[in-house]
């Protein structure tokens, strides 16, 4: 009987024993499980407040310069056969049309076959509007008007030909870049097409549309 009771004795302190070790163990593991989750909240990036208000700013920074771009006003002063010649305040974007009709529209002897109507304008733009027959356009005011039939060959400046003066009469050219077109010519030859016009110091892209008009090669 004695045998039997410390059988027992043995299983339940066997028993107590167990159940220590699992509960440490158990406790270890959850242990370790809440630091994991605690480190990787810990090193994934949280969108703040701060964040999303920047965001929000920048964003509409950029929609308010937009907006701006669009409706950023500029000058221009037409002359010629208009009903009020002048100075007049337009948008970026707006052509000819537009400001022919700030102007007061055409005059009754307009030449309007030879201004192109749909050209964007550009800030501080001279737009002359020739009179039906008229042929001594003003040089500064030749990149918007179109030559009369005919009148082509007479009114282009050729740039494989024309000399220090003449390369001076298309739009936006002084003497200095004259010089330059001329120095091109002596080095690379005659030019193959307009374009080129770029590869001449001082004359960019912008430049280059200004002269297109008034340029030929032949």
């Amino acid at each position: 009987m004695t045998k039997v009771k410390w059988l027992y004795l043995i299983v339940g302190v066997a028993g107590v024993i167990s159940i220590i070790f699992y509960m440490i163990h158990h406790k270890e593991e959850n242990t370790s499980q809440w630091e994991e989750i605690m480190t990787q909240d810990s090193t994934t990036p949280k969108t703040t407040t701060q964040d999303s208000q920047d965001g929000k700013v920048e964003a509409k920074a950029t929609t308010n310069e937009t907006e701006e771009e669009q409706t950023a006003s500029l000058m221009v002063d037409i002359e010629g056969a208009v009903n009020a010649p002048g100075v007049y305040e337009l948008r970026t974007g707006q052509r000819i049309v537009d400001a022919i009709k700030k102007a007061g529209g055409l005059s009754a002897h307009a030449d309007k076959k030879r201004v192109n109507l749909a050209q964007k304008v550009v800030d501080e733009m001279m737009i002359y509007i020739p009179v039906e027959g008229e042929t001594d356009v003003p040089a500064s005011a030749q990149e918007t008007t179109e030559p009369a039939e005919g009148e082509e060959a007479a009114t282009k400046v050729n740039i494989n030909t024309a000399d220090l003066t003449k390369l001076q009469d298309i739009p936006g050219i002084g003497a200095s870049k004259a010089a330059a077109i001329l120095e091109y010519r002596k080095e690379h030859g005659a030019f193959k097409k307009i374009e080129d016009l770029v590869n001449v110091s001082g004359i960019g892209e912008k430049s280059l549309e200004k002269m297109k008009a008034v340029v030929t090669l032949n």
